[in-house]
């Protein structure tokens, strides 16, 4: 006999098809998720289970490509969880577009999400268990996309902590990800040592020139956070620090010298090379 296996997110498919099919028999649309609105809903023992978590509600938006958005869902009744999905064709679903929500106080959940396209999108809420039901709410808002230069702090020698939040400014290629820019100078030749250090990983850490085309990458971290960086000219350098997708929380970040390359000697005497 033929056995027949789907994978999580197979099944999660497959279980927001029927609901979606269910609607359709019913001839009852999905309840729509407006901009700037905050909607009443109940997860209940009716609505069916996704695979290996808890129930399933529904709704739909319209999102526009290059907007940033925040979906927020607050219940005191269950643990939640959110995801954006779309149907193909008003057939196939794809419920993992963006399925990384930050948790920024306890009963909140918020999904911030950038759609690869303007369209009809899926809103997913879902308890991370079974038996978890009862009331909730959910909001959608948009987030300021960042414009011009980035502010930028001072980075000293020694040790500057700082911390990611949802007012950052975000990566000009994933907007998931938090930036913060720091800037530092010293003669040419300088050799510096940049550690960054943090709960959130992976963290990102780049060193670069900073203008008005933007950040330009000369030196990115290694898997230890830190970067061995030489000042190849004069002006200002600029380290920028990348939270993981939708993470915020704190880090530090360390500027230290380096000592110079130790110059050998060669066996006849003479300066090594």
């Amino acid at each position: 006999m033929k056995m027949i296996s789907f994978t999580p997110a197979a099944a999660t498919a497959l279980a927001l098809a029927c609901v979606l099919a269910s609607c359709a028999g019913s001839q009852e649309p999905l309840p729509v998720l407006r901009m700037g609105e905050t909607v009443n809903g109940r997860i209940t023992e009716s609505d069916p289970p996704r695979f290996q978590g808890g129930r399933i509600r529904i709704y739909q938006l319209e999102a526009r490509e290059g907007v940033l958005y925040a979906a927020t869902l607050r219940s005191d009744a269950f643990d939640g969880y959110l995801m954006l999905g779309q149907q193909l064709h008003g057939i196939t679903d794809y419920p993992f577009l963006w399925a990384h929500p930050s948790r920024p106080a306890p009963g909140v959940v918020r999904l911030t999400f950038s759609p690869p396209h303007s369209g009809t999108f899926l809103i997913i809420v879902q308890s991370t268990r079974e038996e978890g039901t009862g009331p909730f709410t959910l909001s959608l808002a948009t987030l300021p996309v960042l414009e011009g230069p980035p502010t930028v702090a001072r980075l000293p020698g020694g040790e500057a902590r700082g911390a990611f939040s949802e007012r950052d400014a975000r990566h000009p290629d994933d907007p998931s990800r938090f930036v913060d820019h720091y800037r530092f100078d010293g003669p040419i030749g300088r050799r510096v040592r940049i550690t960054a250090r943090s709960a959130l990983q992976p963290l990102g850490v780049e060193v670069g020139a900073l203008g008005t085309a933007g950040f330009r990458t000369l030196a990115r971290a290694s898997t230890d956070g830190a970067i061995n960086f030489t000042i190849p000219g004069r002006g200002d350098w600029y380290v920028r620090v990348i939270s993981p997708p939708r993470a915020t929380g704190e880090y530090t970040l360390t500027l230290e010298d380096r000592p110079a390359a130790a110059a050998f000697t060669s066996a006849n005497g003479s300066p090594g090379r």
